[in-house]
């Protein structure tokens, strides 16, 4: 069999796509209709959508958009009948049926037509945000996500409405404009100073440095910087008390790096223990997470518990150490030393609201 020429291949391509178009709309149309008669309703199946993703092996979301499209091209017989001519692609139809209505179904088909895929869909989307935004909507697609994922680092999805997104975003720029500012003054007094080293190494890092003053360390630390400082304002009588993270963190790896033992967010991923350290040196400047650290009397960690919880202290005022009372023998909360009306988690526990040193021979929780 001779090899088919290129312009032979690219025909077939073309009518091939063709094809499938007028497929597509020939089944869209059946879905149409099983939707419309209820063939779908049945013992566990929740929609038409549910029934097409278990009866045709395909995804939800790819379901719900089958259905979605025939439903409207219902509505739209002018798209309908290009559709199934062929002359106009799935994606295009996908596309136009989100804004297309019978007033204005002439022109975006005559659009459409001449433009492409790609044209067609950011033709939809500005079209979408011209049209003011439904207040329904807003509400239903706003979401906060978050999850820790395989390297221990926290993935945070928001959607807001476009108000507050675009305070959000100015204060983030702000911060790190501010931070990239500031890294720049400094740069300058280090380069002004004489006894500061100005080898070609240390230029060439500060010229990288301020080139990247739009990095996404800087955003993400803006982001921190920004729920830190509205962790404490706008405090009123009668609120909650303020939410904590909580550290777990044997004694003998806060001492040794190489100890056996753990050190991890309470509900979140392990650290390493120069992150809790890091931590315990900050801790001054901030109030609002608290440090479970425990030991046994043969400084192993053996006999703590393995995962115990810490409740959030809400005092304000800071007070010295106290020694802690002996272990009690009966079960049941030890109360905390200092009057902050702290409790802790188990009858081994004793909660001290300072940069407190263990002298115990059992676990202690720190909390300020």
């Amino acid at each position: 069999m001779a090899e088919r020429s290129l312009p032979e291949l690219a025909r077939e391509i073309t009518s091939g796509a063709v094809r499938i178009a007028a497929a597509t709309a020939a089944w869209l149309r059946l879905i149409a209709e099983f939707d419309r008669r209820g063939g779908w309703q049945g013992i566990g199946i929740a929609s038409c959508a549910h029934c097409l993703a278990w009866q045709c092996g395909m995804s939800p979301g790819t379901a719900r958009e089958h259905v979605r499209v025939a439903r409207a091209l219902t509505g739209l017989p002018l798209l309908a009948a290009a559709f199934a001519e062929g002359r106009l692609s799935c994606s295009k139809v996908r596309a136009l049926t989100r804004i297309a209505e019978p007033g204005t179904e002439q022109a975006l088909l005559e659009l459409a037509i001449e433009a492409t895929a790609s044209q067609t869909e950011r033709l939809v989307r500005s079209w979408r945000r011209a049209e003011p935004a439904d207040p329904g909507t807003v509400a239903l697609k706003r979401q906060f996500q978050h999850w820790w994922d395989d390297d221990g680092m926290l993935v945070i999805r928001m959607r807001m409405d476009a108000e507050e997104g675009a305070q959000f975003l100015t204060a983030v720029e702000s911060i790190a404009e501010r931070e990239v500012r500031r890294d720049r003054a400094a740069a300058r007094r280090v380069a002004a100073d004489p006894q500061a080293p100005t080898g070609p190494d240390e230029l060439e890092r500060d010229e990288v440095a301020c080139a990247r003053e739009r990095t996404a360390a800087r955003r993400c630390a803006a982001v921190a910087r920004l729920a830190g400082a509205a962790h404490h304002l706008d405090r009123r009588p009668g609120d909650p008390p303020r939410r904590e993270v909580v550290v777990h963190v044997d004694a003998d790896v806060l001492a040794d790096d190489t100890a056996a033992g753990q050190a991890y967010l309470d509900g979140g991923p392990a650290l390493h223990p120069a992150q809790v350290r890091r931590m315990l040196a900050r801790r001054p400047s901030s109030r609002c997470w608290s440090a479970a650290v425990r030991c046994s009397a043969s400084g192993a960690g053996a006999g703590a518990p393995p995962r115990p919880s810490v409740a959030p202290c809400s005092g304000g005022t800071v007070a010295a150490p106290v020694p802690a009372a002996p272990r009690p023998g009966s079960s049941g909360c030890t109360r905390t030393t200092c009057g902050t009306g702290c409790w802790a988690a188990a009858p081994t526990w004793t909660t001290w609201c300072s940069c407190a040193t263990s002298t115990t021979d059992w676990c202690t929780s720190w909390t300020w």
